[in-house]
């Protein structure tokens, strides 16, 4: 039960950095609304859940919005920031 919490409060601290909306909070901000106090732990935790650190991941998502929206204008309001990342592409085994 603990591991399924631990992994519901990532994937909540995952959507919030991807989030352009939150882009004033600062990561220990996001980590914080979601129960994490230590920002070591934090970071450690979303390192081994995500293979990348937390300010790591949001500038990749920071910059992958901006592609998107400098290619597709319209689509900032439909990205699916809920998607759990996968290495792999949609219909890969």
């Amino acid at each position: 039960m603990a591991g399924w919490i631990r992994r519901s409060r990532l994937e909540r601290c995952r959507h919030d950095l991807a989030d352009p909306r939150q882009r004033r909070r600062t990561v220990q901000a996001i980590a914080a609304r979601w129960g994490f106090t230590s920002d070591a732990h934090f970071s450690r935790l979303f390192r081994a859940a995500y293979g990348v650190t937390p300010g790591e991941y949001r500038r990749q998502a920071t910059v992958l919005c901006r592609v998107d929206q400098l290619h597709f204008p319209d689509i900032g309001a439909s990205l699916n920031l809920d998607a759990p990342i996968s290495g792999k592409w949609r219909g890969e085994s």
